[in-house]
């Protein structure tokens, strides 16, 4: 088997939490900014389109002097594909793979690659009871932890209305250049090292891990072909469940309100539910639902939260003096 880990690092106008992948990888404003791979168990090499016209030439030769690759898809890496033994392997590899299809392969003119070719070291560490986390499962099993300020520093990238670190327009504004120039190569370090930090690290946890077999590897694919497509909804069903849901919460306002004589408006208003129910106990079971008192001994505030009604109910069951329902 032929394992390509890696890692996509990206930059949009879109909110990744909020759109959601497909959203995210489809929308014009989004670009692979950096790729981090490492073939079986060599070096984590770097890989980021041509930036020469977004930074100035300090930071661009930074930049250009990490990068193993630049623009096309590295040579060992498409050479690999070629292998019927070839697997892409990511954290949360879903989103990876939707990166390499949706947006390296129409921009760069990346190698297409299959939904069969990807594994995801993130389900296979879940399967050995591993955090959902690259950090939390790294930590777990004594792998060591993320650098310190990695996630800010993506979060930072990831913003496309933000310049790059070292963007031409900021360091021919700033009033000490070298300066600006010097900030800007230490902020892409941390970049670059952070995401080589991530690749390497989810390596050594999926190689930690037990394997999945062919029949778990299959599941995984077939889910994630649901999660893309979705699934068939009979939408007579869900517009008939969605009456009816209207009809019985009507139901039930109705039933409240004969109960208590009008003295509760619906299931929603617990203040009133709270005083009808507390008038209407003994003593002794309305003191569970006191939360507090006035200085002349009036209770003033009240709960009716699931600790306290599972204790009435209790109550009530065992007392020998049931509540006035009238």
């Amino acid at each position: 088997m032929i394992a390509i880990f890696q890692d996509f690092e990206t930059q949009s106008n879109v909110d990744l939490p909020t759109a959601g992948s497909l959203r995210y990888v489809l929308d014009p404003s989004t670009r692979a900014l950096l790729w981090s791979w490492g073939l079986n168990d060599d070096l984590i090499k770097l890989w980021c389109p041509d930036l020469s016209a977004d930074l100035a030439p300090e930071a661009w030769a930074y930049v250009k002097s990490r990068m193993a690759a630049i623009g096309d898809c590295p040579a060992e890496v498409v050479e690999a594909l070629k292998q019927p033994d070839a697997y892409i392997i990511g954290w949360n590899e879903a989103f990876d793979f939707k990166v390499w299809r949706q947006v390296v392969v129409p921009d760069h003119g990346w190698p297409d690659i299959r939904l069969e070719q990807s594994l995801d070291a993130m389900s296979q560490g879940l399967a050995s009871n591993l955090p959902g986390t690259l950090d939390g499962a790294g930590r777990m099993l004594g792998l060591g932890n993320k650098t310190l300020g990695g996630k800010a520093i993506m979060k930072r990238f990831a913003d496309r209305a933000e310049p790059l670190p070292g963007a031409r327009a900021v360091i021919d504004a700033a009033p000490d250049r070298a300066k600006a120039v010097a900030e800007a190569i230490a902020a892409w370090e941390l970049y670059l090292d952070y995401s080589v930090q991530d690749t390497d690290l989810l390596r050594a946890v999926w190689k930690t891990t037990r394997p999945l077999d062919g029949g778990e590897w299959a599941e995984y694919w077939v889910s994630e072909r649901i999660n893309d497509r979705g699934m068939m909804a009979d939408l007579d069903v869900c517009r008939g469940a969605a009456a009816y849901r209207e009809e019985e919460a009507a139901h039930v306002v109705e039933q409240i309100k004969a109960i208590t004589d009008g003295a509760i408006a619906g299931p929603t208003f617990t203040a009133q539910i709270n005083k009808w129910l507390y008038e209407r106990l003994p003593d002794d079971l309305a003191e569970l639902m006191v939360k507090d008192r006035d200085d002349e001994g009036y209770a003033t505030r009240l709960t009716g939260d699931k600790n306290v009604m599972t204790r009435l109910l209790e109550e009530i069951e065992s007392s020998d003096t049931p509540p006035d329902d009238k």
